[in-house]
């Protein structure tokens, strides 16, 4: 896994053109994680909140157009998916961040969560799963995209 996570940070590097920007001062990474940590949280506020509309526009503002492969964030299969599993739950519970990793590896940031989930399913179903998200992000005129955004649920702990 973090061999495809390399070679995939590698690929969107050279796709991307980086220019290999020099962010190893804290206050550089600390900007880097605060806004990185701003959009994550955005999204994940938004599943919590089964805001369709939201999560819609969270990616069409911040997805790139690198990404080109299927099921890509902006299409309209992905958001097919993603609206008939949103619209499959009743209520959230809750959708806790277990623990989450940023790595800033120059012009590109690897967002990793795990993530507790509690939901009850229209068919009154309560399910209670581990959820592991990973988005990576690169400097694209001078905003950072999303190239990659990976889903697994659920997990086995």
């Amino acid at each position: 896994m973090k061999k495809d996570v390399f070679t995939l940070v590698l690929m969107f590097m050279i796709l991307s053109g980086c220019n290999n920007q020099d962010y190893s001062d804290t206050a550089s990474r600390n900007v880097i994680m605060s806004i990185i940590e701003e959009k994550s949280n955005h999204l994940i506020e938004a599943a919590t909140n089964l805001d369709m509309d939201s999560i819609v526009s969270f990616y069409d503002e911040n997805v790139s157009a690198i990404e080109q492969g299927h099921m890509h964030p902006n299409s309209k299969e992905f958001i097919a998916t993603y609206r008939t599993a949103v619209e499959s739950v009743l209520e959230v519970h809750r959708i806790d961040i277990i623990n989450h990793r940023i790595n800033i590896l120059n012009d590109v940031v690897i967002y990793e969560a795990k993530l507790r989930q509690d939901l009850t399913l229209k068919s009154r179903e309560r399910i209670e799963a581990i959820n592991v998200i990973t988005l990576i992000y690169t400097l694209i005129n001078k905003e950072w995209k999303i190239v990659h955004h990976h889903g697994s649920f659920p997990v086995q702990e």
